[in-house]
């Protein structure tokens, strides 16, 4: 690196950062105007934060001074120097860090450009600015994400917000009845599915004649362990076309119970059906032109603005998309036409449900793709590039797979070898990836042999640095933990304090369990009454109940506007409210209309303890709490506990 990185003009710097095993780690690479990438250096970051980031990538560099045995220069700052572009994730961490690397290369500019006192001010910022670019396949997962929670809005209407579940075992607060379906679908019938409940060999001799007449080699469903892109949109594509198959297997195998549920739900079918429409006409051509290598990161503006204007067409016009009939990119629209598409296209009954569901789902995606790619749109900073920009942009590749590569490749030797350290693993890493070996069949023997006689010299000094930085990033961590704690230990009596005062307001304005006590009990308030209860009891049910909302909104006493943040009147506060109560009780089977289980009227037997034997009575319920009303309770007699200084015996 030290030899060939310097010589490498117009750069772009990739980073990503990832966990693995409790340990957090930080890779950096170098991407050449030939689109060849090079792995800088793959080291355990202290945190996340841009400012640790930054100070490994200090001591990359520092490295790279280091081994460079042969010359006095510094080449980190001729490194630094043609960097020119960054290419990242969308992470608030990542986009930080790239504004303190920009300002860190300014920093050494004076020191490498000839005459720089004697640049102006126009001159020097286009020197020092960065071009920032962000992954094109991260967008992918936040389409899925914008995707499953307009699924989860459109379902939430269609069954009046109670959504059809088998039991809350494999149900997630937060996700879709569709993505579920797809979700537990993947552990059930693909090959890597789960090891326990998992059945894909009987299901593939089950569907063994339909593959066959339908060209395929195996089944085409993908566990969702490992993949993120695309990986929603495909298998729901894949459930679709199999889905009848599934629920005859199923009907006969006996085996997941949860999975044949939602299969036989025809609105999470025909969700299904649309995200796998979303995959064939949208994801997947998308990806095709992003993994394209010939394709320059500009001539992708086309390509998105091509992309929002169909996405706001193919919503107005829903039956044209479901046909097929509108493509994103015209003629060069890639788009695999094989048995899954065909069924997607066919019509079929779930037509009516799933041109609903992309009458919600294709505008969320507008939305989310004119935000991505603004600067890459009309008004965006990157609309009308140069010749200049695009030659110092030659590096910039579209998306950030290769910093995903790496961690790839760091898992399997973590997997292979455990007790590995981060020193020899990025060893094996830049050694294999910078195709290092290539490097030294291209010297002479003697070169190799002086090379590999500093190599050795240099091994003691080597590891007791690394011994060094592994010592300091524990004793930083241990500080920060420390003070973690210091700060929880000064924060617990304003804690209590607060605790004590919202149980007592809720003491005073009473706990509101039901929709109609709202409304009776708001109605003999004046305005500003009404803000205050409402208040206290979404205070009491968040910090003290800590009752989980669907949607973080609901807590909110304010809602952002163009002007601002604006306070929510009491009716909103009112409506969320009832929308927390709803959410409170769990609706399940076996359970009271409000929600609690039905026991009154069970005779039951209670055990008890006594010297140490058990002792078991009979009882009749004869009437029963919620849960709520049980801890509210226990917080009266708390109260009482710390108001009056008495002693609690239960």
């Amino acid at each position: 690196m030290a030899e060939i990185i310097p010589e490498k003009e117009d750069t772009t710097i990739e980073t990503d950062e990832t966990s693995k095993f409790g340990t957090k780690f930080g890779v950096y690479a170098l991407r050449d105007d030939e689109g060849t990438p090079y792995v800088l250096g793959l080291r355990e970051l202290t945190t996340k934060s841009a400012k640790d980031t930054l100070d490994t990538f200090k001591e990359i560099l520092f490295d790279l001074d280091n081994r460079y045995y042969t010359s006095q220069n510094l080449i980190s700052q001729n490194i630094l120097f043609h960097i020119r572009n960054t290419m990242s994730d969308r992470a608030a961490t990542e986009m930080k860090f790239n504004s303190l690397l920009e300002s860190y290369r300014e920093e050494i500019l004076p020191e490498v450009v000839r005459d720089w006192e004697d640049l102006n001010d126009d001159d020097k910022r286009v020197i020092g600015r960065l071009n920032n670019f962000f992954c094109g396949l991260h967008s992918l997962v936040h389409i899925a994400e914008v995707a499953d929670k307009a699924i989860l809005q459109t379902e939430t209407t269609n069954f009046d917000g109670n959504i059809p579940k088998h039991g809350s075992s494999f149900s997630k607060k937060t996700e879709s009845g569709t993505t579920r379906l797809i979700r537990t679908a993947c552990k059930a019938f693909s090959y890597q599915g789960d090891p326990k409940s998992g059945c894909h060999g009987p299901f593939m001799s089950f569907i063994k004649e339909f593959l066959t007449e339908n060209n395929f080699q195996s089944l085409p469903l993908t566990p969702f362990k490992g993949n993120r892109f695309n990986i929603l949109f495909h298998n729901a594509g894949v459930i679709y076309l199999f889905h009848k198959k599934m629920t005859d297997f199923l009907k006969d195998h006996g085996s997941n119970p949860w999975v044949l549920f939602d299969l036989k739900v025809d609105f999470f079918v025909a969700g299904c059906k649309a995200l796998g429409l979303v995959c064939k006409l949208i994801t997947t051509p998308l990806w095709n032109l992003i993994e394209k290598k010939n394709i320059h990161i500009f001539d992708m503006n086309d390509c998105y603005l091509k992309l929002t204007t169909f996405l706001e067409d193919a919503a107005n016009n829903v039956d044209n998309f479901m046909s097929g009939n509108l493509l994103p990119f015209g003629d060069d629209t890639n788009i695999k036409r094989d048995k899954i598409y065909e069924e997607l296209v066919c019509a079929s009954e779930h037509d009516a449900d799933t041109s609903t569901i992309l009458h919600v789902v294709l505008p969320a995606i507008a939305k989310l793709t004119k935000a991505h790619f603004k600067d890459h749109l009309p008004g965006g900073i990157y609309e009308n590039p140069d010749t200049q920009k695009r030659k110092e942009t030659m590096s910039v590749a579209k998306h950030n797979k290769f910093s995903e590569s790496v961690f790839a490749y760091l898992d399997s030797l973590m997997r292979h070898k455990p007790h590995i350290k981060t020193l020899s693993a990025e060893a094996y890493i830049m050694f294999a990836m910078n195709r290092t070996s290539k490097w030294l069949e291209e010297k002479d023997d003697e070169t190799v042999r002086t090379e590999l006689k500093e190599a050795y010299k240099n091994v003691e000094a080597t590891r007791k640095k690394f011994k060094e930085r592994k010592e300091e990033i524990v004793r930083r961590k241990r500080e920060i933990l420390q003070e973690k704690l210091r700060k929880a230990e000064l924060d617990r009596p304003k804690k209590e304090e607060e605790s004590l005062k919202q149980t007592n307001d809720i003491l005073y304005w009473g706990l509101w369990q039901t929709e109609d006590q709202v409304d009776v009990v708001l109605a003999s308030m004046n305005v500003k009454a009404k803000i205050e209860a409402l208040k206290a009891q979404f205070r009491f049910r968040k910090n003290i109940l800590k009752q989980k909302a669907s949607e973080s909104h609901l807590y909110n006493f304010s809602r952002a506007e163009d002007s601002g943040r604006k306070n929510m009147a009491w009716t909103q506060l009112a409506n969320n409210l009832k929308i927390l109560i709803r959410e409170s009780y769990s609706l399940s089977e076996g359970t009271s209309s409000e929600g609690t289980l039905n026991i009154v009227g069970k005779n039951i037997s209670h055990r008890f303890e006594s010297e140490g034997n058990d002792v078991w009575y009979d009882g009749h319920v004869v009437s029963q709490v919620s849960l709520l009303e049980f801890k509210l309770t226990m917080l009266q007699l708390e109260f009482y506990v710390q108001t009056y200084n008495l002693s609690l015996y239960l």
